[in-house]
C-alpha cells in the first residue's frame, strides 16, 4: 500500500470524526429547544448565562457570548370540569367549588416560579387572583400528557362576582341554510353557543377591526362579547312615560280563566316577542289595538282598564351610551341566507315598523324597537298544572296562542321572557340569563423587587360565569337554587306549591295556600259575617262590612261593639263611663296631718268580652268613709284620667 493511499484513508477518518462530533452537538441543541430554552450561537466557546441569571453587562470583550432565552408561556385552553374537554370558551356557575385547569404552550417554563392566575371580569376589569401550581394533564391524545396550570377553586373565589351582563344565543339552528330554523334553540345556560355581552370592544377577539374599521357598526360584523344591554319591557304609562317591568308569565294567574284576569295582573305579564297585533291584543286581553296590516307599530297606543298606555316593543334598552355595538350591527335577520351561512351576530332579528332612526348622536336608537331577540333563552317550556290558560305553540317558531293543558305537565314553546321572569332572584338581581365574562386572563408573579409582573396575557380564552347552581347526585338542579319564582301556585307545576314566592315540591310543603280554607285578612269595607274574617277583627253587624280598629300611640279609632254584639277581646267592646270612688288626699291641716275625702270619678272602661259577646263592665265598689272621723291612712293622690 503506497504512502499516498494511507494518507488518503487517514484524511477520510478525520473527516468522519468531525462529522460525528457535529451531529452530537446538534442533538444537544435540539434537546434544549424542546425543554423550552432557545440556544444561541456558542462558537466563541462560552456556554452562555444560566436561565434566570443576568448576563455580564460589564464585559468589554469582542467575543460573542451565548444566551439562553426562556420560552414565553401562552394560554390556549381551559379544561371543562364537567366533561373534561379542552375549550377556549367555558361557562361555569359562579359558586363552582373544585379544581380548575388551564393549558397552553411553554407552561413548563413556569416550573421554577411562584405564579398566580388573574381573571379580569367585565368592562371594569374586576380582578380575581387565584394561586396556581404546575402539574401534568392528559394531552389531546391519550398517549401524551402536557403541563397545565392547576387552580384550587374549592373556596369559591368567583362567588362574589356580580353578574351584570346577559347571555345571548348565537347558535346555528338552521340545519340546511335555508333561512328557517329547524332546530330548537338551547335551554342550557352552559351551552357553547351562548356569549356574554359584557366587554369593551378592545377585549372582544371575535371582532376583526382595523385602523379603517375601529367600530362594530356594520351589518354582518361579529362582536359577540361586546357590551350591550336590553331588558324585557311591559307597556309604558302614557302620562309618566315609565316602563313597567314584567314579573309574571303569560298565564292565568287567578285560575278563573285568562280573559277574566284583572287588568293589574295583565300589566305585569310578558309582552309577546313578535309584531303581531292579534297576539298582543290576546295577551293583554284588550280589543283597542287595531291594525289594517295586522302588525303592531312602534309607539302604538293601548287602552286597558280605561287607562292609556304606549307600546314600544317587548324590550327596552339600558345604558345606550355605553354600548360597544351600534347601527347595522344591531340586527341580524336569520331568514337572510347570508346570515344563515355566516351566523347570527346582532341583538335582534327585526325591528317594528315606525322604528326610530339611528343618528350620529344616537347610533343605537333603532334597537328600542327591536323584537325577536337573541337574549337567552329565546324560547322555553314551563311546567303547569291542568286547566291553566297560557300562551304557547307546538313549534318553537310558531305563533303563540292561548292553550290549556288537559293534564298537568309541560307546556308548548313559550317566549323567552316567560322563562326569565320565573327564573329570577329579586334579592340578588340575577336570573337565568345573567352572566359575567373575563376580558383578559393573566399569568402573574412577584419579581425580586416585590412588584407584580405579568408573564403573559390572553384575551382569546374566555371564562363565563353564570348564576349559582347546586345539583343533586343525579345532576338535577335542586329547588332552592333553581330560582323558579312565582306569585301563585298556578305558576308552578302540579307537584309544586308557591311558598314565599318560590315553587316548592309538595313533598316539602304539605299544603298549598290556595288549597287551604283560609279566612281573615279582609280589608276595611269588605263584606263579612264574622270578626275573624276582617284584618281589623271588627265586623260591623249593622253594615255587614269590616270596620276600623286602631289603638296605638299615634292613632286611636276603636271598634266599640255594643253590649250583646260579638267580640274577640274586651278592647273591641264599647267603653262605658263607670263611677270610680276613691279616698284621695286633699292637703294638710294646721298640725301637719294629711287630710282626705271621698270623691267619685267617671272612668272610661272597656266592656267585658264574655264567651264572645260584649257585656257591660262591672261597677266598682265604694270604699267605706266616715266624714266625721276620716281615716286617711289609705288615701292616695287624685287620679290623672
Amino acid at each position: 500500500m503506497s504512502r499516498e493511499f494511507r494518507f488518503h484513508h487517514l484524511f477520510l477518518l478525520l473527516m468522519l470524526f468531525a462529522l460525528l462530533a457535529s451531529c452530537v452537538q446538534q442533538a444537544g441543541g435540539r434537546r434544549d429547544t424542546i425543554d423550552g430554552a432557545v440556544a444561541t450561537d456558542d462558537s466563541a466557546g462560552s456556554s452562555g448565562p444560566v436561565p434566570g441569571q443576568a448576563a455580564n453587562a460589564d464585559s468589554s470583550t469582542d467575543t460573542t457570548t451565548s444566551t439562553e432565552l426562556r420560552g414565553e408561556p401562552l394560554l390556549r385552553h381551559m379544561v371543562d370540569p364537567f366533561v373534561g374537554t379542552y375549550k377556549t370558551k367555558l361557562t361555569i356557575p359562579k359558586n363552582y367549588a373544585g379544581y380548575f385547569y388551564l393549558s397552553g404552550l411553554n407552561i413548563a417554563s413556569l416550573s421554577d416560579r411562584i405564579v398566580s392566575v388573574r381573571f379580569n371580569f367585565g368592562r371594569d376589569l374586576e380582578p380575581v387572583v387565584v394561586p396556581a401550581t404546575i402539574g401534568r394533564g392528559k394531552g389531546i391524545t391519550p398517549q401524551t400528557d402536557i403541563r397545565v396550570l392547576i387552580l384550587d377553586l374549592r373556596n369559591k373565589p368567583f362567588q362574589d362576582i356580580r353578574l351584570l351582563y346577559d347571555l345571548y344565543d348565537y347558535g346555528d339552528y338552521d340545519s340546511n341554510n335555508d333561512g328557517s330554523e329547524e332546530l330548537v334553540p338551547t335551554s342550557d345556560p352552559r351551552s357553547s353557543s351562548l356569549y356574554c355581552r359584557g366587554l369593551k370592544l378592545e377585549h372582544d377577539h371575535t371582532f376583526v377591526g382595523s385602523n379603517n374599521n375601529p367600530s362594530c357598526d356594520s351589518a354582518g360584523e361579529r362582536c359577540l362579547y361586546s357590551y350591550a344591554k336590553i331588558q324585557d319591557s311591559g307597556l309604558y304609562e302614557a302620562t309618566s312615560s315609565l316602563a313597567m317591568i314584567p314579573s309574571e308569565p303569560q298565564i292565568d294567574l287567578a285560575g278563573d280563566g285568562y280573559t277574566v284576569d284583572s287588568n293589574s295582573n295583565q300589566l305585569l305579564k310578558c309582552l309577546p316577542d313578535s309584531n303581531s297585533a292579534t297576539t298582543l291584543s290576546a295577551t293583554l286581553n284588550t280589543t283597542t289595538i287595531t291594525s289594517a296590516s295586522g302588525l303592531v307599530d312602534y309607539q302604538e297606543t293601548v287602552t286597558l282598564g280605561g287607562n292609556t298606555y304606549n307600546y314600544y316593543g317587548p324590550f327596552r334598552t339600558i345604558n345606550e351610551s355605553g354600548w360597544e355595538v351600534s347601527s347595522g350591527a344591531l340586527f341580524s335577520d336569520i331568514s337572510n341566507t347570508v346570515v344563515a351561512t355566516s351566523g347570527a351576530s346582532g341583538l335582534f332579528q327585526l325591528a317594528l315598523s315606525n322604528a326610530p332612526a339611528n343618528t350620529s348622536t344616537s347610533p343605537v336608537a333603532s334597537a328600542r324597537a327591536g323584537y325577536k331577540s337573541f337574549l337567552f333563552p329565546r324560547v322555553g317550556k314551563m311546567e303547569l298544572r291542568s286547566g291553566i290558560d297560557h300562551f304557547s305553540s307546538t313549534s318553537h317558531s310558531g305563533t303563540r296562542t292561548k292553550q290549556n293543558l288537559l293534564a298537568g305537565g309541560e307546556t308548548g314553546y313559550m317566549d323567552g321572557c316567560n322563562i326569565r321572569t320565573t327564573n329570577y332572584d329579586t334579592y340578588t338581581g340575577e336570573g337565568i340569563s345573567s352572566c359575567n365574562v373575563s376580558a383578559t386572563i393573566d399569568i402573574i408573579t412577584t419579581n425580586s423587587s416585590g412588584k407584580i409582573e405579568v408573564l403573559t396575557t390572553s384575551n382569546e380564552v374566555k371564562l363565563q360565569l353564570i348564576r349559582p347552581s347546586d345539583e343533586d347526585y343525579l345532576g338535577r338542579e335542586t329547588l332552592y337554587t333553581s330560582m323558579k319564582s312565582c306569585s301563585t301556585s298556578n305558576s308552578c307545576a302540579s307537584s309544586e306549591c308557591c311558598y314565599n314566592d318560590r315553587c316548592w315540591s309538595k313533598e316539602l310543603v304539605t299544603q298549598c295556600l290556595e288549597d287551604a280554607n283560609v279566612s281573615g285578612y279582609l280589608s276595611t269595607g269588605e263584606s263579612c259575617s264574622s270578626d275573624y274574617e276582617c284584618a281589623s277583627l271588627c265586623c260591623n253587624p249593622s253594615s255587614g262590612s269590616c270596620a276600623i280598629h286602631v289603638d296605638n300611640q299615634n292613632d286611636r279609632v276603636l271598634c266599640s261593639k255594643s253590649p250583646g254584639q260579638s267580640c274577640v277581646s274586651s278592647e273591641w267592646c264599647r267603653e262605658e263611663n263607670i263611677p270610680l270612688c276613691l279616698i284621695v288626699k286633699t292637703g294638710m291641716d294646721a298640725s301637719g296631718q294629711v287630710t282626705c275625702s271621698l270623691r267619685c270619678y267617671n272612668k272610661p272602661t272597656f266592656g267585658i268580652c264574655r264567651s264572645g259577646t260584649c257585656v257591660p263592665p262591672t261597677p266598682n265598689d265604694v270604699p267605706s268613709f266616715d266624714p266625721a272621723n276620716p281615716d286617711c291612712t289609705s288615701a292616695q293622690d287624685p287620679p290623672s284620667f
